[in-house]
């Protein structure tokens, strides 16, 4: 809902919305990926059998 509307205030519709809708999954999909990435550089190593 609220992607629509950002869509509808700025004139984005048609061809271009679903294209704006594309960029923003992409985008999200990296954004979680980083965030994944980051957060397990930060876990502890006390999970990696290894380590003993």
């Amino acid at each position: 809902m609220v992607i629509r509307a950002y869509a509808d205030d700025h004139g984005i519709a048609g061809d271009d919305f679903k294209m704006f809708r594309a960029f923003l999954g992409i985008l999200d999909n990296e954004w979680l990926q980083h965030v994944a990435k980051r957060d397990k550089a930060a876990a502890p190593a006390e999970a990696d059998p290894s380590s003993s």
